[in-house]
């Protein structure tokens, strides 16, 4: 494989036909940041995103998240891209103040998260003010 062209575009996969098990885990982990639940929010989580979001980041995340977006409302279907050997899945989400894009990253040996991410305008302000 080649790695040395870092510049090329993340690779679009299609979707796997049964989504059951990545939709559910995307819910779970909206709705428990609407819900204040971080032992449910990382239960699908591998050891090393765990430590990187602890319970602290998770406060700090869903109170930037709930002033700027609100409150998690809904997820359309994902596009899947093949990222450094990680399944990412984007999906257009509503929250009550705007629509977030929420990339979802999953080890497709392990199942487990990999990475999550948030993205909308009112998220992307907040990070160049300050």
């Amino acid at each position: 494989q080649n790695t040395s062209d870092k510049t090329s575009p993340p690779k679009e996969l299609s979707l796997p036909k049964d989504m059951t098990s990545i939709n559910s885990i995307t819910e779970n982990i909206l709705q428990s940041l609407n819900n204040n639940d971080y032992a449910s929010f990382s239960k699908d989580f591998s050891d090393t995103l765990k430590n990187t979001i602890t319970a602290h980041v998770f406060l700090e995340l869903k109170n930037l998240i709930l002033q700027t977006s609100g409150k998690y409302l809904s997820k359309s279907t994902p596009k899947l891209y093949e990222i450094a050997e990680v399944n990412a899945y984007d999906y257009p989400s509503e929250f009550e103040k705007e629509s977030v894009f929420v990339t979802v990253s999953i080890n497709p040996d392990s199942g487990k998260v990999e990475g999550i991410s948030f993205d909308s305008d009112g998220l992307r302000a907040t990070q160049t003010s300050g």
